[in-house]
């Protein structure tokens, strides 16, 4: 890993429907491979017309057929993100010209927020890459937050597009986009530095009159889990919060997995609180099945200085009277709360504070 340090990228997206129909074939090294089509989508926009480029991508550098290499490449997944020149986040076939507004939309919003930031895009254009700002498209001229929320234009739904797509809901792309040192976010035609997005969905969960096109289900756990990644990572510049491992299964309750086993596996690479806690506080083994998983991470829990606290994730769970499962095995599989609840992540006298632990600038 040491030799290769930043001579690959790595590439974060969403496996999508992997049914025959919808797999396209390449070749790999030589290789015939089979594609899931976004990955082939992904791959096309990322491939340069003259110059070599070496990238890590998970469907094709781990055999997935394999649970004993799976097992062992998740353990280096941490090392493969953090290592990396660049980590190229795909969003998926996002409309071009849907993309680059909501690109411009996100760039005022940073710009207005911290005029210290300047925030940009880039758009391509017969090949080249064109460095952007927020008034590409002709923008509505307001010069604070403020005022942008007051705007009854339909400017602020422009980012409705980009916090749709499926990525913002898999919990894999956590630790991708977390420990990444470098990251970008790239749609057909357009690029942006992830951070651009992070700070924006911290502005967007921090301020509660935002519009309502940001309250609907779905935008608001986009929004609500990009930023929890943004205050995870400690390159984008806000203040990084620390959680203990258990805060940690319940902050990403919410992000999807396709098996049930990485609702733990796909945070391990993450870091906690927990003193003596690593990478390897619950063995990595596809082998095992999800009851035994989650009674390996109580016995892990109950080693540390609150116990029992994982108890608590056991309540409201419904079982059937003929099940063997104990009543007290908890739950990080299913979403049960909001992200970032204040209670979550403190419980003290100040829990109902809603601005608590968020420092971020206001408008006048």
């Amino acid at each position: 890993m040491d030799e290769a340090r930043g001579n690959y990228e790595t590439l974060s997206y969403c496996w999508g429907n992997l049914q025959e129909s919808n797999l396209v074939s390449a070749v790999c090294n030589g290789f015939p491979v089979q594609l899931g089509s976004n990955l082939a989508l992904a791959l096309r926009h990322m491939r340069h017309l003259s110059v070599t480029r070496i990238v890590w991508v998970d469907a094709l550098c781990i055999n997935q057929e394999d649970n004993a290499e799976r097992s062992w490449q998740v353990q280096l997944m941490g090392q493969i993100y953090g290592q990396a020149s660049r980590t190229i986040i795909w969003l998926g076939d996002i409309r071009e010209e849907d993309a680059l507004a909501a690109f411009q939309v996100i760039c005022h919003f940073v710009n207005s927020w911290d005029e210290s930031r300047p925030a940009f895009f880039c758009q391509k254009k017969n090949g080249i890459w064109l460095k952007q700002c927020e008034d590409y498209f002709g923008f509505s001229g307001l010069s604070t937050l403020e005022g942008y929320y007051q705007n009854s234009s339909a400017d602020y739904q422009k980012v409705v597009p980009l916090f749709s797509a499926e990525w913002f809901e898999r919990k894999w792309v956590i630790q991708e986009a977390i420990l990444s040192t470098n990251a970008e976010v790239l749609v057909p035609g357009g690029t942006i530095f992830w951070k651009w997005i992070g700070i924006a969905a911290a502005i967007l969960r921090s301020n509660h009159d935002c519009h309502p096109s940001y309250r609907t289900p779905q935008i608001q756990t986009s929004i609500y889990n990009a930023y929890l990644m943004a205050r995870m990572s400690r390159t984008i510049g806000l203040e990084s919060v620390e959680v203990t491992f258990l805060q940690l299964l319940r902050l990403t309750a919410g992000f999807r997995t396709t098996q049930k086993l990485d609702a733990v596996f796909g945070i391990l690479g993450l870091p906690c609180k927990d003193e003596g806690l690593g990478e390897q506080f619950v063995i990595i083994d596809y082998n095992m099945s999800y009851e035994g998983q989650m009674m390996h991470v109580a016995e892990k829990l109950m080693s540390l200085s609150e116990p029992l606290g994982f108890l608590s994730d056991a309540a409201g769970l419904w079982r059937d009277c003929t099940s063997v499962t104990p009543s007290w095995m908890p739950e990080w599989s299913v979403k049960k709360h909001s992200m970032l609840e204040p209670w979550i992540l403190q419980q003290n006298e100040s829990a109902l504070n809603p601005a608590r632990d968020l420092p971020f600038k206001r408008w006048p």
